[in-house]
């Protein structure tokens, strides 16, 4: 009896361990998928704000050419992603500024930015509906042309 005595303490006590360790393991995994959920909230929300600050000044540097007045030109920088993820900057004759990215999720997130005049073109002369900005060429050049601001890289 002694025998069998030891050979069950021992299964009660490699029972208890596994127990304790699988009770451990699952304490890690659920703080784990927490914290990842939290960073990747954290993330979306540091895109958000950062998007807003490119889109701010994108239309400040819109701003200030329709503000120099006619013969204006000059070259501005642009900011090349947003932590890592590429956006678009589109501007519209409605007289306000897209900025699109993909969010860490994968869905398409934007901010509208109101510029001071929708009088936009691509050429001088010719008006047009929207002017979408290459954000990967690094820079953006406005000419106030008869009020008029177009928008060349």
């Amino acid at each position: 009896m002694g025998k069998e005595s030891n050979i069950c303490k021992r299964g009660q006590a490699a029972v208890e361990l596994l127990s304790y360790w699988a009770f451990f393991f699952l304490a890690f995994v659920v703080l784990l998928a927490y914290l990842t959920g939290v960073s990747q909230s954290q993330l979306a929300s540091s895109q958000y704000e950062l998007a807003a600050q490119y889109a701010n000044e994108l239309g400040g540097y819109y701003d200030f050419a329709f503000r120099a007045g006619d013969g204006f030109s000059g070259t501005f920088p642009l900011h090349r992603d947003i932590l890592g993820r590429e956006y678009s900057a589109v501007f519209y004759s409605s007289g306000n500024l897209y900025v699109q990215w993909s969010a860490p999720g994968g869905q398409a997130q934007a901010i509208v930015q109101p510029v001071i005049s929708g009088a936009i073109g691509r050429s001088a002369g010719v008006l047009a509906n929207n002017v979408s900005i290459d954000t990967g060429a690094g820079n953006v050049r406005f000419s106030n042309v008869n009020g008029s601001i177009i928008i060349t890289q």
